[in-house]
């Protein structure tokens, strides 16, 4: 499931990380070394009040042993011993160590690479037959010899040096699968363009085509805004508005109702939309744009809710977040708020209050 993300600057320049660095320029094929100490942005308190992770033939010591969610884990040292292994569920278990030792370990050997993300605040040596299928980031030097192997992406703040019989599988789709958090910014850069209009329905249900086609290969990021009709809004049923089918010629939508609702919902006469091309932007007036998508799979009030936080250098004057896709028939929402860093941004489950 994807949150759309529009939000407007003014008068202020805006980078896309604290940092600048996107994750397609950290993580590359062959890999990139001397990054510096702040490549990444970590998550703030990662290593505070930290314990070490120790896994073995028979798990790791920590409730839920050997299998991690997605989310943000941080330890002092990591020691993966002797046929050691761990297991993701899903997009994207994120692992932070201060130190970490390997020795014949398989860290989802048999999950996809967007699934794990290890970074490494020290130097990392990796020899002998260990396996990791995931992101790899070493704030200090890293080393990779024997038989060992990572499927994914490998990058270092310090040097870089692979050897013998070891070696990196770089694999292009983590930029698209992969939940980065706020390590690094994965914003696509295209021409600038920007659509508006409203569309008029007599249903609820509409098309929305574009005056001019974004470019071939863009998919724009569209922003909608249902209409509350004035006429009777006190006996008005709870409604909103769905879009899907997007493509750079258009967009569909649909007036929706949540499910148990006493009644249909007024239907509305029409919507406002907003279409833009993914990327950083800047107006003739120096007005800045930065449009973009995080993945998420939690929402408001579910257990191992999280907020997804958004970094930014500068304050935001206008937020603006829209629902994208719809992989299940629950009555989702986005919803963002601004935050002394940036902003954040989550689904809610949007309780509904039955009007009667």
């Amino acid at each position: 499931m994807l949150i759309r993300v529009f939000a407007v600057l003014i008068g202020l320049l805006f980078s896309q990380a604290v940092h600048g660095l996107t994750c397609d320029q950290i993580f590359t094929d062959p890999p990139s070394d001397n990054l510096g100490d702040d490549a990444l942005t970590l998550p703030d308190g990662i290593f505070n009040n930290v314990t070490d992770l120790v896994c073995g033939r028979t798990g790791c010591n920590r409730n839920g042993g050997k299998y991690f969610n997605p989310g943000d884990y941080g330890y002092d040292h990591g020691d993966f011993n002797n046929r050691s292994a761990i297991y993701t569920n899903g997009n994207t278990t994120r692992l932070y160590f201060k130190t970490l030792s390997l020795t014949n370990s398989l860290l989802n050997a048999d999950g996809d690479a967007s699934a794990l993300i290890i970074y490494v605040d020290g130097n990392l040596s990796v020899a002998g037959k260990n396996t990791i299928n995931g992101i790899v980031y070493v704030n200090g030097n890293v080393s990779l010899s024997g038989n060992a192997t990572i499927d994914g992406a490998l990058a270092a703040g310090g040097s870089l040096a692979v050897g013998g019989n070891g070696e990196v599988d770089f694999d292009e789709d983590i930029f698209e699968d992969a939940d980065f958090g706020d390590l690094c910014s994965n914003i696509e850069q295209t021409n600038f363009h920007l659509q508006f209009g409203k569309a008029a329905t007599s249903t609820g249900d509409g098309y929305v085509s574009f005056t001019s086609p974004f470019e071939s290969g863009v998919t724009p990021l569209v922003f909608v805004m249902p209409t509350i009709s004035p006429v009777n809004t006190n006996y008005d049923q709870p409604s909103s508005t769905q879009i899907s089918n997007i493509s750079r010629t258009g967009f569909r939508f649909n007036q929706i109702d949540p499910p148990g609702n006493a009644g249909l919902g007024t239907v509305m006469p029409d919507i406002h939309w907003i279409a833009v091309s993914p990327g950083e932007h800047t107006l003739s007036d120096g007005t800045r744009l930065f449009a973009g998508k995080i993945a998420s799979n939690q929402a408001l009030k579910l257990a191992n809710f999280s907020w997804s936080n958004i970094r930014a250098d500068a304050a935001f004057q206008v937020i603006l977040s829209q629902k994208q896709t719809n992989h299940n028939q629950c009555w989702l929402t986005s919803v963002a708020e601004l935050t002394s860093s940036g902003f954040r941004l989550a689904l809610d489950v949007s309780e509904e209050l039955l009007i009667k």
